[in-house]
């Protein structure tokens, strides 16, 4: 690792070459990839664009989403670097799976993929080569509107694609005019006003019809002009539209990465560039998060943010260290600040912060089935409050709700999902941002489902991708359920957790299937909660999760009817099937490990028997180590049915420690730990 480290510092300062693969690329537009073969050890590939073309009014060389992960993010081992042919300016690239466009203006461009160890990227780059004079066309030239929302941001909006005629397209808001064809890409163009501005830039694509430049000076004027031009014909008639001036909105603080305007990292203008703020050494305190939040005009800080949370994907980035506040200044500016030290180049810690709660959504569920996702699913979890109220009207009206991913892990903060019954709260159960799992339940009529995510996820930071949970709503009758008796499950069960129901489609003359509701209990005493799973209309198999280990669980299924044309509901069960699930090892520690007597030469350790639910098969005892904590094992492995063990013959003033864990006939589980002296009764966790 600390090679790899130091052949790219190397690498990067250009006192080593590393064979590479070297490509002019020949046309005034294409493609080329970057697979497996740009992967290995020490990979150094280029691609040079437009070289030998004349009169190039610009190059535009679109990413498809891209993500080259910790390498590139923590240590920029790996990377994308665009440059114009004689390294006047460049912009390095960890991607951050989005798409994005690089603009160079005037001469050649060169895209180099750099990795100094093994990496597995795979995106797609296409170029267009833009060589004709703006003046004299025949396109109808417009004004266009732009639209600001943070200093330094100018974003560009325009209709979907639906037109035909090149001459009636104009870069406006939504109301207006569309672009001709969906083969078409429009780019920004821009004037400079300063000298140290540069000539290449990167365009965010927001989606199919938005882009952004994010990187101006505040309280400047710009002279922008749009192009759209046809990427199947370079060469074919461009739209231009009128040239207008702006001035970028005054301010030199603004939070930048976030979904939401009240989240984001913190950027500070200082010395005419854009500033991160580095906090390798120092998190970001609560008092400066109270100035940033404040001098925006934004809510108090609900979470400071400190690692890879809304870093920025481009380098070299430009930081400054630090600032202290004491909470009174009205600006980041009036609090002491420091330079950045050398270990700041790269993202691992960027000052982020969320101002004040989310806000609140709120929407009713009419519908008898389908499926909830939560925003931002499945890439990341959205900053939100959302709340779904099921409001059926229905006598003993039921809602099953089960959750083909729910994934809370996050860095920080508290995301949770919540389930609960509103009218008589009996029934409340929450998930918080440390779970990942599948559950299943059914609760009463009307219930609530709350999804809350403080802040945004980064989606590039292993954080949870949010829930899909699936529903569907029925009326339970008063008395049981019919019984189709030629309604026949087959199970089966490949892990200790899950049970796998199978069924032949059944026909219901004149009515159609609404969905399926599974559902999994047990009368062992260890297994007192019941699983659910929730199946679509066309459904032949559905699965349990989240069981226990060698358990019998006893499984049928109710199908929801509703009558052709009418708002008439029939429900019936299946036969009930059995199963036993397999048999695993224990997934929790010993409890309450402890000592109880403690002499010059014995101790007495023990422990409280692991719940039969979190043992997953029959108990057949315990493994117990100790070792003298300075010398490895002391005695051999030993097996015991009890929830005690004596040792004796041991060494004055010696430290031990001694591992507990249970087993079944499948294996053990996890260890225990406990350190204890013979020197004297002190014992430490």
């Amino acid at each position: 690792m600390m090679f790899c480290l130091l052949l790219c510092i190397f690498l990067g300062l250009g006192a080593l070459t590393v064979k590479g693969c070297h490509t002019n690329l020949k046309g005034e537009s294409g493609k080329f990839s970057i697979d497996k073969t740009h992967n290995g050890y020490r990979s150094n590939c280029s691609w040079t664009i437009g070289k030998g073309v004349n009169n190039i009014d610009f190059i535009v060389i679109k990413f498809t989403p891209f993500d080259l992960g910790w390498r590139c993010i923590n240590f920029g081992q790996s990377y994308v670097e665009v440059a114009d042919v004689n390294y006047e300016a460049k912009v390095r690239e960890c991607g951050g799976k989005r798409p994005f466009q690089v603009l160079i203006k005037n001469r050649p461009a060169v895209v180099r993929y750099y990795t100094c160890c093994y990496a597995k990227a795979f995106f797609d780059v296409s170029f267009y080569i833009i060589s004709q004079k703006f003046s004299g066309l025949s396109a109808k030239t417009l004004k266009p509107a732009l639209k600001q929302t943070k200093p330094g941001v100018i974003t560009i909006d325009w209709d979907p694609l639906k037109g035909s005629n090149a001459d009636a397209w104009k870069p406006v808001l939504k109301q207006q005019k569309p672009v001709p064809s969906k083969n078409y890409i429009v780019v920004p163009l821009y004037n400079f006003t300063s000298k140290r501005e540069p000539f290449l830039y990167i365009i965010e694509s927001r989606n199919d019809t938005s882009i952004a430049v994010e990187n101006l000076k505040p309280a400047t004027s710009y002279t922008f002009k749009f192009i759209a031009f046809d990427s199947t014909n370079t060469r074919g008639p461009l739209i231009v539209s009128s040239t207008a001036t702006v001035l970028t909105r005054n301010g030199t603080l603004r939070l930048m990465g976030g979904q939401l305007s009240n989240q984001g990292r913190v950027e500070i203008y200082k010395y005419g560039w854009w500033k991160k703020i580095c906090t390798w050494n120092h998190n970001l305190n609560n008092n400066a998060a109270s100035v940033v939040c404040r001098s925006l005009g934004l809510s108090h800080p609900t979470y400071v943010l400190n690692y890879r949370a809304f870093y920025g994907t481009s380098f070299p980035m430009h930081f400054v260290e630090d600032f202290r506040c004491t909470g009174t200044e009205t600006s980041l500016e009036e609090c002491s600040s420091t330079d950045p030290s050398s270990r700041c180049p790269y993202y691992l810690r960027t000052a982020a912060v969320a101002c004040g709660y989310p806000p609140v959504f709120h929407r009713n569920i009419s519908e008898m089935s389908g499926a909830i996702t939560s925003p931002g699913y499945p890439w990341f979890m959205m900053q939100t409050d959302y709340r779904w109220t099921f409001t059926q009207n229905m006598t003993r009206g039921r809602v099953a709700l089960y959750f083909e991913e729910l994934d809370l892990r996050r860095y920080g903060g508290s995301s949770r999902v919540t389930i609960q019954e509103s009218s008589s709260l009996s029934f409340s159960k929450t998930y918080t941002s440390e779970y990942r799992g599948k559950p299943g339940m059914v609760i009463n009529l009307p219930g609530q489902l709350r999804f809350y995510s403080p802040y945004t996820s980064n989606r590039d930071n292993r954080d949870g991708r949010g829930m899909r949970v699936r529903f569907l709503v029925y009326n339970e009758p008063e008395g049981e359920v019919p019984t189709l008796n030629n309604w026949k499950l087959s199970l089966s069960s490949n892990h200790y957790t899950r049970i796998t129901a199978n069924w032949t489609q059944v026909v219901f003359t004149g009515y159609g299937i609404i969905g399926f509701v599974m559902s999994c209990n047990s009368s062992q005493d260890w297994a007192k909660e019941v699983s659910y799973a929730v199946g679509e209309g066309n459904s032949t198999s559905l699965n349990c999760s989240e069981l226990i280990g060698y358990t019998q669980y006893n499984v049928h299924v109710l199908v929801q009817l509703r009558m052709q044309g009418k708002d008439i509901y029939k429900i019936y069960q299946s036969l009930v099937a059995s199963l036993t699930t397999p048999q695993s090892f224990p997934r929790s520690r010993p409890p309450g490990l402890t000592s109880t007597e403690i002499t010059l030469n014995t101790a007495i350790i023990q422990w409280q028997q692991i719940p039969r639910k979190d043992a997953h098969g029959v108990l057949l005892g315990y493994i117990v180590d100790l070792y003298s904590y300075y010398s490895d094992r002391y005695r051999g492995e030993i097996k015991t049915n009890n929830t005690s063990i004596a040792f004796t013959d041991l060494s004055p003033a010696t430290e031990y420690y001694v591992r507990v864990k249970g087993y079944t006939a499948v294996g053990s589980g996890p260890n225990n730990y406990y350190i204890f002296y013979t020197s004297s009764i002190f014992c430490r966790f």
